[in-house]
This record gives structure tokens, sequence and C-alpha cells, in this order.
């Protein structure tokens, strides 16, 4: 009767209510993603779990100066760096050394261009789509990655392989976008940070 008096309108104890199911339905679906329970221990202390994703914080790392913040962020750099190619580095060195070894066995050139195409499109199938996404100073550190595992440079691995016009084409093209493939792996010199780093 009393729904009827109020013209269409619901009582305040029935909005409420519906106010009340909806909060709780609400709730009841946070709650579900987030809960927080305390739990207290048989020796009086209490213990929260939670089931709220985590939160990382860190703090600025202080810097004496700016040059001191500029050397750690490179270090930290290329630390990123060597790790992102070693891998490709040693597979590389280790298809290489592989096909070095295979060549050596052959002596008929047809036998051994034949295999150099067929490893050649062996290793475009494993590397190259990974080998582009790398950035210059990337590609850098490969050359001289490979270098360190093979003792021998791109460019010589190049010249054994594919000629030595095929070497000079692929060296100056890699000089145009800033890396030389003549390049060596210095431990003690230029490269003692991707040493230490390797180490």
């Amino acid at each position: 009767m009393r729904f009827a008096a109020a013209a269409g309108r619901l009582p305040v104890p029935a909005f409420s209510l519906v106010v009340l199911l909806i909060l709780s339905v609400f709730v009841g679906s946070i709650q579900a993603q987030n809960w927080v329970k305390a739990t207290a221990t048989p020796e009086g202390d209490t213990l929260v779990r939670s089931g709220l994703s985590s939160v990382t914080i860190r703090a600025e790392i202080p810097f004496e100066d700016e040059a001191v913040r500029t050397e750690y962020y490179r270090i930290v750099t290329l630390r990123r760096d060597v790790e992102r190619v070693l891998p490709y580095a040693e597979e590389a060195a280790t298809l290489l050394q592989r096909l070095d070894a295979d060549l050596a066995a052959l002596d008929d050139k047809r036998e051994r261009q034949a295999l150099i195409k067929a490893r050649e499109g062996q290793i475009q199938l494993k590397l190259e789509a990974r080998l582009q996404q790398l950035t210059r100073q990337q590609g850098e550190i490969m050359v001289k990655l490979v270098e360190r595992q093979t003792d021998r440079t791109v460019h010589e691995w190049m010249q054994a392989i594919k000629g030595k016009t095929a070497a000079f084409y692929w060296q100056n093209m890699a000089k145009m976008g800033g890396i030389d493939l003549k390049a060596v792996y210095d431990p003690t010199g230029a490269d003692r940070e991707i040493e230490r780093i390797l180490r």
C-alpha cells in the first residue's frame, strides 16, 4: 500500500535496501579480486595476508654529480646490451667454427659452395630476424664477441667463407651503419668493461 502512495517512488527503507544490495554485490566483487585477511597467531601476533598485487618501490639513487650518474647508466646499459647479445654471439661463433671444420674436409669447389649456401640459409633462419632488432651498440658488441669467441674477426670470416669481394662489400655496408667488421676484442683496453661483465 505504501508503495502506491509514493507515486512511483520507492519508500526510504526500500530504497536503502536496494542501495545496500547493490553495494554488497559491488564490494563482494572487489573483495573477490583484492582481499586482505588478518590472522592472530597463538603468540598474540597478527599476520596479514592479501590478494593484492605487489608493488615495487625503488628509491632514486643519489649521485654525487652528473658525471657519476652518466657513467652509472652507461655501465647499466652496457651490461644489458652484453647480456642480450652474448647468446647470439656464442651461437654465431659455433655455427662459423662448425662450417669452417666442414669446409676444411671438402676439396671440391662446388661441394664447398653448396655447403656454404646451405649453411648461410640456416644461419639466416636462426639469427637474421633477431640480429636485425639489435641497436648499433649491440651490433658492435656482437662483432667483438664473435672475435673473442673465435679469434677471428667477422671480416676474416667473411673473407674465408664468401671471398674478398663479399667481405669488402659487407665491411663498407657495416661502416655506413657505424660498425667495423674488422674490430678486434681488447679485454685489457677498450673492452675491459665488457670483459668484466662477462667474467
